[in-house]
């Protein structure tokens, strides 16, 4: 009967360590996905900077070098 207790308690000890243990890592996925986001629309931001340069130095010339493809990825903004 005391083994059953005590296993009864350890396992109970076990669940709160897990659930603690996923919480944090819930957390960290979540900071991940922060700096991801924020690292994309940066990303986003210099291509549209650069293309637009790119295209102000060439607009004087009749058929310039290079062709810039504007290409941003569509930022999804988690809601």
């Amino acid at each position: 009967m005391y083994f059953l207790q005590q296993s009864r308690e350890n396992s109970g000890l076990a669940c709160q360590m897990l659930h603690k243990v996923q919480q944090h890592t819930d957390k960290q996925k979540q900071e991940q996905k922060k700096k991801r986001k924020q690292k994309r629309i940066r990303h986003a931001v210099v291509t549209c900077m650069a293309a637009t340069l790119i295209n102000t130095l060439t607009r004087g010339r009749r058929k310039p070098f290079f062709y810039i493809s504007m290409r941003i990825n569509v930022i999804k903004l988690d809601t």
